[in-house]
């Protein structure tokens, strides 16, 4: 993924991303952001998941509850309903 697709995918501003990459390039961002054609910077999985803001991987935490939560609702019972509503009452909070 180019560094332009990430921020148009999570809504992130090229400055930020670019001041954090080039904070982090000779460390934890060492060997996952390559360059392609010798313009445009391509970030693998890993660099894509260090440089996501901490809410959006609270986002998809919860996401990935509420589905474990759905798929395993006839087992757990009326359960599941309420921690799927605590689940979104939380969403609500941090959006």
């Amino acid at each position: 993924m180019t560094i332009k697709e990430y921020c148009e995918k999570y809504d992130q501003k090229f400055q930020t991303v670019y001041k954090k990459i080039s904070h982090h390039k000779d460390k934890e961002l060492a060997g996952h952001i390559t360059k392609v054609k010798g313009e445009s910077l391509e970030l693998d999985d890993f660099a894509v998941d260090f440089l996501l803001p901490a809410q959006v991987k609270v986002i998809q935490a919860i996401e990935e509850c509420e589905g474990i939560v759905r798929e395993n609702a006839d087992f757990i019972g009326i359960h599941a309903r309420e921690y799927i509503a605590v689940l979104i009452m939380y969403r609500l909070l941090i959006s």
